[in-house]
């Protein structure tokens, strides 16, 4: 077998764990092309690894003709560059136009809308665009698609959540990421038809495998509630909450939220600048783990059935990157196929637990509780900030530019 892979961003927070698991367990790459902005990086990774496979390749992913040009020398491609509302749409036009097949793992809504609508496009040019195939989404719609086969037909309801380290994550794009999610409205899926839900609302407390625990959770805007219901008949719910740990990272944002300040493509651009040079001090207090939890509604043996899928609580990267390398891998086996654009949940079947024992291979096993009553997981707990929890911050935020202001007044009048 003879196959070059390129991944884009494979020098960034995510896609170096892409590299890392096409080096370890990708035996039939010929080629390992790190396709990135930040040569200095790439090149350390690939000091790191020390693999004669990879090269590296400097690309400005901004540029739709340099990017077409590049991705024709190999035969599939890896994406994680974000931030993804801005890179994904972008990243799948050139993938159609240089006719080679796309793992991506956009983890925004509005650009998946966009990369769902290309899919008359992509069948057009003959390859696969693989979108959604990192942690969530990506483990969280294989978990759905896992449970679905196995449910009696009839009404379904899932109920996504995660957890994610502030000490877990150095991404710029992460970030980004965040503000995108906390900020406007986004698509949800309840009683069988397609809302727009506000963020950050909805707050409830639940529970994630150890050494997470428990983590409060609101409603963010994530792909999911996008597409399952779109590919998965009888799927009458499909919401999507997230939280950061320690839980004053959530208090944080709720106070820019307040305060205005992620508001707007700019401004969530200057402050993520400010927080990813201080993001070590936003890890204080926290475990550098993540985690994704799929609660499940339906019917099994004509009984109603409420199932917990989980993922472990390990590294945000691993999560993320390795299910992208994986996709890529079972492509090249032939263990996957199809034209158009195929997020995880329109795969067959028996693709999940090919997945899962792939998974099982790099020592990430995957939590299938489908005990009744639950045994490791309970159910949310509604969950109310208080008074200080919801403007704490944001006072002490207004008093310090009180306080500026004051200083300045005074050096004014002192001159």
């Amino acid at each position: 077998m003879n196959v070059k892979l390129l991944i884009l961003g494979g020098a960034g927070d995510m896609g170096s764990y892409i590299v890392k698991d096409a080096v370890k367990f990708g035996t039939m790459w010929t080629e390992i092309g790190i396709a990135d902005i930040n040569e200095k990086k790439a090149t350390q990774l690939m000091s790191q690894l020390k693999d004669s496979r990879l090269n590296f390749v400097k690309v400005d992913a901004t540029n739709h003709i340099e990017l077409v040009h590049l991705m024709k020398n190999y035969d599939i491609a890896c994406s994680a560059i974000g931030p993804f509302y801005f890179f994904g749409p972008k990243i799948a036009r050139a993938a159609i136009e240089a006719k080679i097949p796309l793992v991506d793992i956009c983890d925004d809504p509005d650009p998946t809308q966009e990369v769902l609508e290309m899919d008359i496009a992509a069948k057009e040019a003959s390859i696969p665009i693989f979108i959604g195939y990192g942690w969530t989404p990506g483990l969280t719609n294989l978990m759905a698609l896992r449970a679905y086969n196995k449910l009696d037909t009839g009404p379904v309801r899932f109920n996504i959540s995660w957890a994610g380290g502030a000490a877990d994550s150095e991404g710029f794009a992460v970030i980004l990421h965040v503000y995108y999610a906390v900020t406007g409205s986004f698509p949800s899926y309840q009683n069988g038809k397609f809302i727009n839900a506000p963020a950050g609302k909805g707050n409830v407390k639940i529970d994630f495998p150890l050494p997470i625990n428990k983590v409060n959770i609101f409603d963010w805007g994530h792909p999911e509630p996008v597409s399952i219901p779109r590919f998965l008949p009888n799927v009458t719910e499909c919401t999507l909450k997230g939280g950061l740990t320690p839980d004053w990272n959530n208090k944080v944002l709720e106070s820019f939220k307040h305060l205005h300040l992620i508001q707007g493509r700019s401004r969530q651009k200057f402050w993520a600048k400010v927080i990813h040079a201080t993001e070590k001090l936003f890890a204080t207090g926290g475990i550098p783990a993540s985690s994704a939890r799929v609660d499940i509604f339906g019917s099994y043996n004509d009984k109603p059935v409420h199932w917990v899928y989980c993922t472990p609580s390990i590294a945000m990267g691993e999560l993320t990157g390795i299910p992208a390398a994986i996709a890529a891998q079972f492509y090249a086996e032939g263990k996957i196929s199809g034209t158009g654009v195929l997020p995880p949940e329109a795969l067959p079947a028996t693709v999940p637990d090919l997945f899962f024992e792939e998974l099982k291979k790099r020592n990430i096993e995957m939590i299938f509780d489908e005990n009744e009553p639950l045994k490791h997981f309970l159910p949310p707990e509604p969950y109310t900030p208080g008074i200080f929890a919801k403007y704490g911050l944001t006072i002490f935020l207004l008093l310090i530019v009180v306080i500026i202001m004051y200083g300045i007044f005074w050096l004014i009048l002192s001159l």
